[in-house]
């Protein structure tokens, strides 16, 4: 009688101990499932920060087909005995000539519309390019004929950019790193100086 009572009780803590493992299951999925979100949602918080004016109408009109992700490394601007602009696109409509063909990425569906959407958000914030602006990204964005609708050089160390054409004002410098992040492009300026002077080599 007592090994039936102590087998009794045995399953019972077994029983007990499953569902209790099973509650701790539950909850470090929710956990990961709500830090998703959290990252997800991060973009929209950045973009939220500041007041929205309204949308952007130069850019709402415009059919964004493709954007192209570039590393390059503007350190010597000069090429062919002149000095050249630092952004990402020089004179007429002109790649800039240090660019590493390597690290050249086109964004995927997604990311193209999540730049879509932070180009039609207009809003009250004024920033001035910062003194010690050096860019070392570029996205250039380009309609369904492949012609060149504008441009943006981004500097992560000063976390600014520098946009041409119609400066759409605050987009989010994370949405650029997280871009540059998921295809392991490298994000320092030292790093990219390294890899364009091995390129070379």
């Amino acid at each position: 009688m007592k090994g039936i009572i102590n087998l009794s009780l045995i399953l019972i803590v077994l029983l007990s101990l499953c569902c209790i493992n099973n509650e701790l299951a539950n909850e470090s999925l929710d956990v990961k499932i709500n830090d998703e979100v959290l990252l997800e949602e991060e973009f929209l918080v950045e973009l939220n920060k500041i007041d929205t004016l309204g949308v952007n109408e130069y850019w709402s009109n415009q059919i964004i087909e493709t954007a192209t992700l570039y590393v390059y490394s503007p350190e010597n601007r000069l090429y062919n005995g002149k000095r050249i602009s630092k952004e990402i696109i020089i004179n007429d409509n002109e790649m800039n000539p240090f660019i590493i063909d390597s690290l050249t990425v086109d964004l995927d569906k997604d990311e193209l519309e999540k730049l879509r959407r932070a180009l039609r958000t207009e809003t009250d914030n004024r920033e001035d390019i910062a003194s010690c602006f050096s860019p070392h990204h570029g996205i250039v964005l380009r309609d369904t004929l492949g012609e060149i609708l504008g441009h943006i050089s981004i500097c992560f160390e000063c976390t600014s950019y520098q946009m041409c054409e119609n400066r759409v004002y605050d987009l989010p410098i994370g949405m650029f790193r997280e871009f540059a992040n998921r295809h392991n492009l490298p994000i320092h300026m030292n790093h990219v100086l390294k890899l364009y002077r091995k390129m070379k080599t």
